[in-house]
């Protein structure tokens, strides 16, 4: 047994792991985030001057102090929270629907993890709490293209979450393939429960 080659070998492979992860969750991430910004923010500009029912808002981690896990960033797209037609049992306020989001997440190893969050209130819902989309080793990964599919799931979902929604045929057959895909997905982010949890959570107060 050659046992100089051997740990040669393992020092080179944890070396290459580590410039790959160290590259995957900072210059990588930084990189993605301005693209997926400038889609967001695209589509911000042109809900405002099209009064679009809700405001459309982003919410990127890096740029807020928060509790967690404080370098596994993530960065959502979400709509704003607005009162629904349903009185209160007291009669004196309407109920509010909180709007659904769009997350992409890194995960442990500098991986993206896309979920998806339904809009959501006390009397008009969704059985599941998210969906996950897709999951990615490296942000580079991620093509415009993608983001483009992602942003259209996102609508659909909303238009098939939320009570003010008329979802079209191909709304309800993209949902459909989303939930396929995300009984799929869940098996490979076992180790990553707790921070879907914390972002849900987050989003929730937003």
């Amino acid at each position: 047994m050659d046992i100089q080659k051997i740990i040669t070998s393992q020092h080179n492979k944890f070396k290459k792991g580590a410039g790959i992860l160290h590259s995957n969750r900072n210059n990588q991430w930084r990189s993605f985030t301005t693209r997926v910004t400038r889609n967001f923010q695209e589509l911000i500009e042109e809900g405002k001057r099209q009064d679009l029912f809700e405001r459309l808002y982003i919410y990127n981690s890096i740029e807020h102090q928060h509790k967690g896990y404080k370098n596994l960033h993530w960065i959502s797209f979400y709509w704003g929270n607005h009162p629904t037609p349903i009185v209160d049992e007291n009669g004196t306020k309407y109920l509010f629907e909180k709007g659904g989001s769009l997350v992409f997440s890194q995960n442990a190893k500098g991986g993206v993890v896309i979920l998806l969050n339904p809009h959501r209130s006390d009397i008009y819902g969704r059985n599941e709490d998210y969906i996950i989309t897709n999951i990615y080793d490296c942000p580079c990964d991620i093509s415009e293209r993608e983001i483009e599919w992602a942003i259209q799931d996102f609508f659909a979902y909303s238009q098939v979450s939320s009570i003010y929604g008329c979802p079209s045929f191909w709304d309800k057959l993209i949902v459909k393939c989303l939930l396929f895909r995300d009984v799929r997905n869940r098996r490979k982010v076992t180790d990553y429960k707790n921070q879907i949890a914390f972002i849900i959570k987050t989003i929730l107060t937003l």
